[in-house]
Order: structure tokens, then C-alpha cells, then sequence
């Protein structure tokens, strides 16, 4: 179920191909409010992954997806970039989740979005290194 089909459609994601309505697997997951959910963009390098999740401007996140992506995290080769905007120019700092020593540490970052690419940029280049 797309929850906010007008702000879901002013800006798809990269490569979009459709919409795949995911509501028919919600008995699987009775009696409890489980159901699917999406990452807006997955990054692969050396094993290490970056997850950007976007909301527009102060949109709520869901508790279940506070869940899913802080276990990511905790698995130690994702980090989470948590962007209040839904267009490049709208990026004014982002959120960082990473795997600390005893739990997910979440650092505010302030930047525009030519700061949010080389913060980008350092991510690609430590997951690039070899051992």
C-alpha cells in the first residue's frame, strides 16, 4: 500500500517500473501489523551497504521501519542515511545511522546535497578498500 500516493508519484524512484501492490501478503503476517516496506535507495560496495530512506519534510517514520533499519544497522556492513527531502535541492543535513561498539549510533550531519556527495564519496572510497 502506497500511503501517500501523491507525493509517492511527484517524484519517483531512479529506474521506476511500476508499482507492485504488496497488500495481498498481509494475511501471512496476521494477527500482527507487519507489512512491507521499501528502501528508497541501496548502495553495494566490497559487502558494505548504504540504505537512504527519504520522508518529506517531517514526516513521521514508521516504528516498524525504525526497527527494520536500526537491525540493518546492527548487523555491522549497513550504514542508513535518513534524508528529509524528496529532491536534491531540498537537502539542508541528513541523518547517519552506523553500527557502534554496544549500539546504533545516529549523528545529525548538516549539508546541502554537493555535501551530502562527498560524504557519499568517503562512504564508496572506505567500502572500496581491500580487508
Amino acid at each position: 500500500m502506497i500511503k501517500d500516493p501523491e507525493g509517492f508519484n511527484s517524484s519517483p524512484s531512479a529506474g521506476f517500473d511500476g508499482v507492485f501492490d504488496w497488500d495481498f501478503l498481509l494475511p501471512a503476517f496476521a494477527p500482527t501489523k507487519i507489512a512491507p516496506m521499501d528502501l528508497d535507495a541501496v548502495i553495494e560496495r566490497g559487502g558494505k551497504f548504504l540504505v537512504f530512506e527519504t520522508k518529506k519534510g517531517e514526516t513521521e517514520i514508521p516504528r516498524g521501519q525504525i526497527i527494520t533499519l536500526e537491525r540493518l544497522v546492527e548487523t555491522g556492513p549497513f550504514t542508513v542515511i535518513i534524508l528529509r527531502a524528496k529532491t536534491a535541492s531540498e537537502i539542508t543535513g541528513w541523518d547517519c545511522w552506523y553500527q557502534g561498539k554496544m549500539e546504533v549510533n545516529k549523528e545529525h550531519i548538516e549539508g546541502d546535497s554537493v555535501a551530502l556527495v562527498a560524504f557519499t564519496r568517503r562512504w564508496f572510497e572506505w567500502a572500496s578498500r581491500k580487508g
